[in-house]
Formats: C-alpha cells, structure tokens, sequence
C-alpha cells in the first residue's frame, strides 16, 4: 500500500514537471508569489483567506484584460513601461516605505503575472474550448495545482523571513538580497520589450547591440524557473546553516529541562518548511 501511494506520487509529480501548462505558469507566477511573501513580512501582513481571494480575482482579472487587449506596437509599449514603473514602485516600497499596502501590492503583482502567463498563445486555445475532454480537464487541473502550489510558497517564505527575523538581522538582509536579485531579474525582460518597441516604433535606431540587448533579455523569460529554483535552494541553504543550527546548538547548550520546552517552539523549522 505504501509503495503504491508513494508511485502515485511521484507520477503526480512528474506529470506536473513535465506539464507545459504548469511549468509555463510557474514561470509567470512564482517570481511574484515569493516577492510577495517577502514584502509582507516585512510590512504589514493579510490574512491567508484574502491572499487566496485577491489573488484569484487579480489573476483571473490580468488574464481577462490581456487576452482582450487590442494587438499593437504602441499598446505593447505603454503596456510594458506601465508594468515596468509598477515593478520599480514596488522595489521602491520594500526597501524604504511603510504603511498597508499588502493588499493593494497583491492584486498588482498578480495582475501582472496573469498577462505575463497570457502572452503565450496556448493560453487562448486553452480558456476558449468548446469541448471539454480528458485532456482539457488534465490541463485545467494543472492550472490549479500550480496556482496553489505558488500561493502555498508565498506564505512559506513569509514564515521563513519570520523565523529568520527571530534570530539575527543579518539573515533576514541576507534573504532580502536574494529576492532582491528576483526583481532585477524580472526588471530586465520588461526593459528589453521597452527598448524593442522604441525600435519597431523608428523611436530609437535599429542596431546589433540594441537588438542582441532585447534577444538576450527575452532569453531570461525562459530562464525564470531555474533562476528561482536556485533562489530557493539558497535560501534553505541560508537557514539551515545560519538559523536553524545555531538554534539548535543553543537549545543543546542549555540545561534547564523547563527553559528548553520554553524555548522549543522557537527553534522548530516552521510548518509547511
């Protein structure tokens, strides 16, 4: 019985590797969620039921606004330059400002994920038909699990920062560097579909250094998964080596049995680490 669960599992899981729908969505969606989940650590936070409903509203939103978006160069780029002001804003807020915001940020980033995700043109043949079969059930289903397994992250790491933020502050700035890199990374595509459009547009000069700038650019979309993937590697390299050992060499050094059953919840790894 077990080894039948566990083959399940694991056909589960690589069927959802493997799955355009869900890999592809990942790429649109977890760079956000995790930002996300920094940001309200450090701000202030909203509860887990209004993460779910905003962000669901928000995505169904972008992707609604996106697929019915007139097709045309200048369109694109004001598109683009809106998106590319907003991601600068938020930097801008995690960094320096205060206040609730937690709400707004979350429907703004999950909008934009959400034109992100409809810019591939599968995404239409997907929502728009008409016959629903095994197949559009199966991929419809690896929508879900994607956008659950992405949300399920955003407060992951949230819990992360916080356990980090009980122990020193060099490991929290240490997390807010890594991710800080994330929306760089995320920066950088929205300058090159900006630079390309000023092109196409005879704004700027088409020339090969222009042009290699906005290919290699474009080439980070693709890259976004492994990116993150190595992002989140680190960060449990971080905590296990700067806060949860240190933890535990603490909790061994004392002696007192009542001052360690006081102290063991601090030092657990947090639910769902």
């Amino acid at each position: 019985m077990v080894t039948q669960v566990f083959s399940f599992i694991f056909s589960l899981l690589y069927w959802l590797v493997m799955n355009y729908f869900f890999t592809f969505l990942l790429q649109a969606l977890l760079p956000f969620s995790l930002l996300l989940g920094i940001y309200q650590n450090k701000h202030y936070p909203i509860s887990a039921k209004k993460v779910i409903w905003l962000s669901l509203f928000a995505f169904i939103g972008g992707l609604l606004f996106r697929l019915n978006l007139p097709a045309g160069q200048q369109v694109q780029l004001v598109g683009s330059s809106v998106f590319l002001v907003l991601l600068v804003i938020f930097g801008f807020f995690m960094l320096f400002a205060r206040g609730r915001f937690s709400a707004f940020w979350q429907v703004i980033l999950m909008f934009i994920a959400a034109t992100f995700w409809a810019k591939d043109p599968n995404i239409s043949a997907l929502i728009s038909n008409d016959i629903i079969n095994t197949d559009t059930i199966l991929q419809l289903s690896a929508v879900v699990f994607a956008f659950m397994f992405c949300l399920c992250l955003q407060g992951w790491l949230y819990l992360l920062c916080g356990q980090a933020e009980q122990s020193q502050m060099k490991s929290v700035r240490l997390f807010y560097g890594l991710f800080g890199l994330l929306l760089i990374y995320l920066l950088l595509p929205l300058l090159g579909e900006v630079l390309l459009s000023f092109m196409k547009l005879q704004v700027l000069e088409l020339t090969k250094l222009r042009l290699s700038l906005v290919a290699k650019s474009a080439e980070l979309t693709f890259r976004t998964n492994y990116f993150v993937a190595l992002l989140l590697g680190l960060s449990l390299l971080l905590f296990y080596s700067k806060i949860h050992l240190l933890r535990k060499k603490q909790l061994q050094a004392s002696d007192d049995a009542i001052d360690k059953r006081k102290k063991w919840p601090l030092y657990e790894i947090p639910d769902g680490f």
